[in-house]
């Protein structure tokens, strides 16, 4: 066997290293019970800005976001990313930084390193080691996929979207060798289409099947999964209100996506996090009332409506959002 990033060590839940990781070694999933939202844009007071808010609250206990402390640069337009241990920003296509916080000591975040491949990733999915990011450019003029060592602050080519996409669409998934995005949206139209990485073989994403409904700019390449399903949530270009629509994909087979149920609201622009079944978005926009500060739920396993979780302790759209701890 080979490994897929030379030097990719697997860490245990106290940062210690572990072993030398292969490729087919058993998937760990990278979940946690508490989700951090990192960043953000608000366009109140006018004139709008990005934010550098690190805020987080916890899935099982169903509770709201608080402040836990700053990042270093004020971004948004991204996703986060990491494992039990910590949470990344990518960057948001003004730089290739990117920063972490430990879940167990959140305040300022620090510097993680910086992105070999270039700047603007937007979809993030990956599992415990290692996370596979897609960059979304908002010109058109880049559309690769670089697989990132969580831990060592380094990433690697891996492979090119092959839509070509220009932004991250309702959401991402996994089942630990298989990963699917799931839409995309380009200035001026979403999409429907749906692909999806074999972890173990670098290459480009490969046709997985057509959505429901278009999804761009939704759950915006939040990792909504449960380790079999995908999920897809909110679209902006439809109608530029928002979609309260919710879709699903079983990562194992490729299919076109089902329908699974409605969100309490019409959202866009917003990011997301899941832990043992149970899906969050965070945050989000839509044109009647602007800047959304809920935090919603629903549970991946059983189809069903999406529910009101609670609030964001500061209210922001296309933040980044990931579940660890």
């Amino acid at each position: 066997m080979k490994t897929l990033i030379k030097k990719n060590l697997h860490y245990d839940h106290t940062g210690e290293e572990a072993s030398e990781y292969f490729i087919h070694e058993a998937f760990t999933f990278h979940e946690g019970h508490r989700y951090g939202c990192l960043g953000g844009y608000n366009p109140t007071p006018s004139p709008g800005q990005s934010r550098n808010f690190i805020q987080a609250g916890n899935i099982d206990t169903l509770s709201s976001a608080t402040d836990f402390g700053d990042l270093q640069q004020a971004r948004h337009d991204y996703e986060s990313w990491g494992n039990r241990i910590r949470i990344v920003t990518t960057d948001d296509g003004t730089a290739e930084t990117a920063e972490y916080c430990n879940w167990s000591t959140f305040g300022t975040a620090v510097d993680w390193g910086e992105h070999a491949s270039g700047d603007g990733f937007r979809s993030a999915m990956g599992d415990n080691v290692r996370t596979w990011l897609a960059r979304h450019d908002g010109g058109g003029g880049d559309s690769s996929i670089a697989v990132a060592n969580i831990m060592n602050g380094s990433d690697a080519d891996f492979g090119e979207v092959a839509s070509g996409t220009h932004y991250a669409g309702g959401g991402t998934g996994t089942n630990g060798y298989r990963g699917v995005y799931l839409g995309y949206a380009t200035p001026t139209a979403s999409s429907d289409t749906i692909e999806y990485l074999t972890f173990a073989s670098s290459g480009s994403g490969i046709d997985f099947g057509e959505l429901v409904q278009v999804s761009g700019l939704g759950a915006h390449g939040a990792a909504l999964t449960d380790g079999s399903r995908a999920m897809a949530v909110g679209d902006y270009r439809s109608d530029n209100a928002g979609s309260d629509t919710i879709q699903y994909v079983t990562v194992g087979s490729t299919s076109n996506a089902s329908d699974f149920g409605e969100y309490h609201i019409k959202t866009a622009l917003t990011s997301g996090a899941s832990f043992s079944g149970r899906a969050v978005i965070t945050g989000g926009y839509q044109t009647t009332d602007g800047t959304i500060g809920e935090v919603g739920y629903f549970n991946v396993g059983v189809g069903g409506n999406g529910l009101d979780f609670g609030e964001l302790d500061q209210t922001v759209y296309t933040p980044g959002t990931k579940s660890g701890g």
